[in-house]
């Protein structure tokens, strides 16, 4: 019976020792070195370290004393743009010293809306280019491509892009997911080497229920073990692979559009999209737990979430203005965007009305808004999932978070 209650008492402090370790959230961010001090703040045609959706919005935000922007159609970039262009290159070139200190860790995310003659085939060439190069596609459309490219290449692929049409929107950004990658690392080890000693103890043991105990604590081990691996590698996929998105409009129909008069207030609306911060990125932090198989991209400014399957999850708190319920903005974005789209869906979701937008595509992506209102604050949670399968993978665990609220 003494030995019984030997190995309760020492399972029992393997357990408490194992429970002071967060088992998900990890969202440290460096803001210095390779983040150059952007941080996870997009960079848009504007400057000023924020994403826009397009041109025509930059110009308000350009300090007085900056020069004018480039052309649409020239393959310059802006002068935050090269910030960012710094980093790529010293990311490109930066190895792990000899002293075993760890390369810093850079997600890229550039997105470009060009208006062209054939969009098709603007993509189609685009697609290839990136292939040639060693990259690949993660989604496309006929209008659309949301591409993966070497980190070394995704300077001169961006500036490709871009002489291949007139571009109507442009934003740049860098996470710097490091320490992230550093913070988990180390919790792996340390799961690793804990699970190791009760295997130990395990095969030492002779009383039953001390074995029943083990064993539990074994496998809960066991499956933070491979989820966390699940998870360095998707850092380690996402630092090693930068992202471009280019999405594509035709001249004929932007020339036959009716010019439609911006309403005040609902400029933020016609900013959405599945493929660019821009929204998020002019609002506020709005922080929810990450949910289970992501990995959190967050900094203090801006949370954001991500897959190895491409499914992310970014959120925004903005002003409510025009003031109006949860009910008044997905009516007006369903109709000002959802027409876009081949379904536009309404539901709900814990304390948020829901806008469930399908491409229209034979292999189509889905776009989830969510909105909730709080006086004179609109929280906004997105959510793309580029395939069926996807978002049949991820639903469940980010729609478990949003009904938990914030953290």
């Amino acid at each position: 019976m003494r030995v019984f209650f030997g190995w309760v008492f020492l399972v029992f402090l393997v357990g408490c020792a194992t429970k002071r370790m967060p088992e998900s959230h990890y969202e440290h961010e460096a803001s210095d070195d390779q983040s150059g001090g952007l941080g996870a703040r997009g960079v848009g045609a504007g400057g000023g370290g924020r994403a826009y959706g397009s041109a025509a919005a930059a110009p308000s935000a350009a300090p007085p004393s900056r020069s004018r922007a480039p052309s649409r159609k020239s393959s310059s970039v802006t002068r935050s743009e090269s910030i960012v262009h710094k980093q790529l290159e010293k990311a490109a070139k930066t190895s792990v010293p000899d002293d075993g200190k760890q390369a810093r860790m850079v997600h890229y995310n550039g997105y470009l809306k060009l208006k062209v003659s054939r969009p098709a085939e603007t993509i189609e060439a685009v697609v290839a280019h990136a292939k040639e190069i060693g990259g690949f596609v993660e989604q496309q459309t006929r209008t659309t491509a949301s591409l993966r490219v070497p980190v070394a290449k995704f300077r001169e692929t961006y500036e490709w892009v871009i002489g291949q049409g007139d571009v109507i929107g442009r934003s740049m950004s860098a996470r710097d997911v490091t320490n992230a990658h550093f913070a988990l690392d180390l919790r792996l080890r340390t799961a690793r080497k804990t699970r190791d000693r009760l295997q130990q103890l395990l095969a030492r043991a002779e009383d039953e229920n001390a074995k029943l105990a083990l064993l539990k604590q074994i496998q809960r081990l066991t499956e933070q073990v491979d989820m966390m691996e699940r998870q360095l590698k998707t850092l380690v996929r996402l630092a090693s692979m930068s992202r471009l998105t280019v999405e594509t409009e035709s001249n004929a129909v932007m020339a036959g559009a009716k010019k439609v008069v911006p309403v005040a207030g609902f400029g933020w609306i016609s900013g959405l999209s599945p493929f660019s911060r821009a929204v998020a990125q002019r609002g506020k932090l709005y922080k929810l737990p990450t949910p289970e198989g992501l990995v959190a991209l967050s900094d203090k400014d801006h949370f954001q979430a991500e897959s190895a399957d491409g499914a992310i999850f970014w959120t925004a708190r903005l002003e409510n203005r025009p003031e109006g319920s949860a009910e008044f903005w997905i009516a007006a974005i369903q109709e000002r965007i959802g027409k876009q789209f081949s379904v536009a869906e309404a539901g709900k979701i814990g304390d948020y009305l829901t806008l469930r937008l399908v491409a229209p595509s034979d292999e189509p992506y889905t776009y989830t808004l969510a909105i909730k209102v709080d006086g004179d604050e609109l929280y906004l949670v997105e959510i793309l999932y580029p395939s069926a399968e996807a978002e049949k993978r991820h639903r469940t665990h980010i729609e478990a978070v949003m009904g938990g609220g914030a953290s």
